[in-house]
């Protein structure tokens, strides 16, 4: 009993490692997501790695015609480098990913309150029903909460050591993120709450931090220098003129809306479980900030959630649930200080609440597995089977008709890029209508479809 006391840190992280690896690989290939965007983004991280290129821009935003950096190709080229040919390759490395951010969640929650705290944010992390969905689907969303607590990590070490190089590693963390997914620019509020709190930064030190979120958009300017700046000037006239014509009230962001119905649900999301969770979060927060039970790191994230949450509000384009996840550190942290906290005063009533917390969102998670479903690389499967049937082993051309079932298209395409059949000069194939009532609906398409093959 004395060795378990003892050793109880090591026990408690191993095991909710292994409980994270068990809710996001459990059920795999049922859960792994696969639509456009993924197969599209597989795609082109498959050919720059086998024709030794390096994508120096990245997918294009959904806010705007616009492009950030290609370090999102730069992530999927090295989950596939060591097994190219295989789909599943970059969906592998990117819920491995999402693995490593419970771990080094438990690594800052240690380096900011030891271990206990450090514990109950490992395991908020592992059941989160939103990084558990998160962590199974290839976007450029997914990383931004490793990229987060990056940030959120060089904060709390430069603060401990009073060594410089560690804001120039914040201000790459912030840059990366940003260049990854344009939500990571509300990471720029994380130092300006640090300076805040702690009031204490020096000229060369914001210096450092500026050039270190300068460095991951190098690849942007430099493409821009030489096409006329096109990018970045696409860039400044969205978020000057072309955000505001769609208005705040369109979007459903009424104050009373946006932080009572919006973020309670969010954030009950992140954590896992009911809305319920979420209003009894925010109490309890507000209540906890008036007693004053939170420390200067705390506060930091604190503050640095509201200032995100008002730019959120602010932002003239619709909120997805993934596009929260650059805010999944702050709240998990947010949230086990708060459960931390309640152990330290009413130790019964504490444990309850992470017990209660912990078990309905372990019941969300499983009603979540058990209903995911990848239809669509069934269907590519299956339609790569019966090629092989028809044609034995050529190599074959995608195309789409005015992007008509462009989804598809990708979808088989990138099945047959890993088997090595796709070639511009194969035979020429497209996915189209087949069913009775889409010849009825569709004959037109039919036709042109017909016609364009036989053109070409």
């Amino acid at each position: 009993m004395r060795l378990n006391k003892k050793h109880y840190f090591k026990y408690g992280v191993v095991g909710i490692l292994l409980l994270a690896v068990f809710l996001r690989f459990y059920k795999y290939g049922e859960r792994w997501g696969l639509a456009y965007d993924q197969a599209h983004d597989a795609l082109i991280a498959h050919y720059a790695l086998l024709n030794f290129k390096i994508p120096l821009l990245g997918p294009f935003s959904s806010a705007g015609p616009f492009q950030t950096g290609g370090e999102w190709y730069w992530l999927i080229m090295l989950g596939t480098v060591f097994a190219p040919y295989w789909v599943l390759a970059p969906w592998i490395f990117i819920t491995f990913l999402s693995v490593v951010f419970v771990g080094f969640i438990i690594y800052v929650a240690y380096k900011i309150a030891g271990k206990q705290y450090a514990l109950i944010a490992g395991l908020l992390a592992a059941v989160s029903t939103a990084q558990i969905l998160q962590g199974t689907n290839l976007t450029n969303q997914t990383p931004q909460a490793l990229l987060s607590l990056a940030a959120i990590w060089c904060f709390i070490t430069y603060i401990k050591k009073k060594e410089i190089k560690y804001l120039l590693l914040l201000g790459l963390s912030i840059g990366f993120a940003s260049s990854v997914h344009l939500s990571g620019v509300g990471l720029i509020f994380l130092p300006v709450s640090m300076v805040l709190v702690y009031r204490k930064i020096s000229f060369k030190g914001i210096g450092l931090l500026i050039l270190g979120a300068v460095i991951p958009w190098l690849p942007v300017f430099i493409v821009d220098f030489q096409n006329n700046f096109i990018n970045i000037r696409h860039m400044i006239q969205y978020y000057l003129v072309d955000q505001y014509t769609i208005p705040l009230e369109a979007l459903g962001r009424r104050w009373k809306t946006y932080m009572g119905v919006f973020w309670p649900k969010e954030w009950s999301f992140i954590i896992g479980g009911f809305p319920f969770f979420g209003y009894v979060l925010i109490a309890f927060t507000l209540f906890a900030a008036v007693k004053r039970w939170f420390i200067k790191e705390i506060v930091v994230l604190l503050l640095c959630v509201l200032c995100m949450i008002v730019m959120l509000r602010y932002t003239h384009t619709p909120i997805f649930t993934s596009y929260m996840v650059f805010m999944h550190p702050f709240l998990l942290l947010i949230t086990a200080w708060l459960l931390y906290v309640l152990l330290q005063k009413k130790k019964i009533i504490g444990l309850l609440f992470l017990l209660l917390i912990t078990g309905v969102t372990l019941v969300k998670d499983f009603q979540v597995i058990t209903d995911q479903k990848n239809t669509s690389n069934a269907i590519a499967v299956e339609q790569v089977v019966e090629l092989k049937k028809k044609y034995g082993n050529s190599t074959y051309a995608v195309y789409s008709l005015n992007d008509t079932m462009k989804d598809k298209n990708y979808i088989l395409s990138l099945l047959l890029e890993k088997e090595n059949k796709l070639d511009q000069n194969g035979i020429r194939i497209t996915t189209i209508y087949a069913t009775e009532e889409a010849k009825i609906k569709k004959p037109i398409i039919w036709i042109m479809c017909l016609i364009f093959i036989k053109l070409f």
